[in-house]
């Protein structure tokens, strides 16, 4: 609906439209959002390094677009940023700690 909303009023042409139309996603899809879900929770107890690794780039990152907020102690997301995993509450399901290590590792 989208697409076609966007041809008819020339915020897309018609080559994009068709290579919309046509493409293929070079990664493997999941044949059900369950599957997916499934898919994504397989290792959230005993990540890979790889997925640590991963995890902690992501965290310095938004780490980066925090600011200390004097008047309540706690961070801050700067203007238009992402919260940062981090400032989710104790327990809600991250499966590492800084610095890449496993809980009770």
């Amino acid at each position: 609906m989208a697409v076609r909303a966007a041809l008819a009023t020339g915020l897309l042409s018609v080559a994009d439209a068709r290579a919309v139309e046509t493409y293929a996603s070079p990664v493997p899809l999941c044949a059900s959002g369950t599957r997916a879900a499934e898919h994504g929770l397989a290792d959230l107890d005993a990540p890979s390094l790889e997925a640590v690794r991963a995890i902690a780039k992501v965290d310095r990152r938004r780490a980066a677009m925090t600011v200390q907020d004097e008047a309540t102690g706690g961070k801050t997301p700067r203007h238009g940023a992402i919260p940062t995993i981090s400032t989710l509450p104790p327990g809600s399901g991250r499966p590492a700690t800084r610095g890449g290590r496993l809980r009770g590792s």
